[in-house]
């Protein structure tokens, strides 16, 4: 029998003047005596430029397990950092965007490891072409010492973590 994972958490959000700011906490387990805690806690502000155009900040504090980080980050969880199994990973997440007209978009997303100090850089580039057609273009750039949870290493000791990942292509929505 497969164990199923349960999760019951608890978020509030509000606004601080012109700052959103928002909190969850929450408790993951198969068994109700044997689970672990995930915390959230962040902040955003937007700016409206008299053109239309838009700027978004964002920063955020997670602390979660690791094993937890793949369901957040697919495929650029490459993890095998070598976090103690039962301490959290500690990341403070960034995320500048600007909408540069109602069509196409620029944003810049920072995911740190505070346990460790290795950082995924990414870069991305978004242009509505038509109403159901979208480019996208996005980079990520890994930075860390060796065997870090986004430093260069081994991923389950065959496979080399990549230095950078490259991504582009079409969105078709229906």
């Amino acid at each position: 029998m497969i164990p199923v994972s349960q999760r019951i958490g608890f978020s509030a959000k509000g606004d601080l003047g012109p700052f959103g700011i928002y909190g969850a906490i929450g408790y993951n387990f198969e068994d109700i005596d044997s689970g672990d805690f995930s915390f959230l806690a962040g902040g955003d502000y937007s700016y409206y430029f008299e053109s239309g155009s838009k700027i978004y900040f964002q920063l955020e504090y997670l602390s979660i397990k690791e094993e937890r980080l793949s369901s957040l980050l697919g495929s650029l969880a490459l993890l095998d950092s070598g976090l103690d199994s039962e301490s959290n990973a500690n990341l403070f997440l960034t995320r500048t965007s600007y909408d540069i007209n109602e069509f196409s978009a620029i944003s810049l997303f920072t995911i740190s490891s505070l346990n460790d100090f290795s950082t995924i850089i990414m870069p991305n580039y978004s242009n509505q072409i038509s109403n159901s057609l979208t480019f996208n273009c996005s980079f990520a750039y890994f930075s860390g010492k060796e065997n870090t949870l986004f430093g260069p290493g081994l991923i389950g000791g065959i496979q080399e973590k990549p230095k950078m990942t490259i991504e582009a292509g079409f969105i078709y929505s229906f």
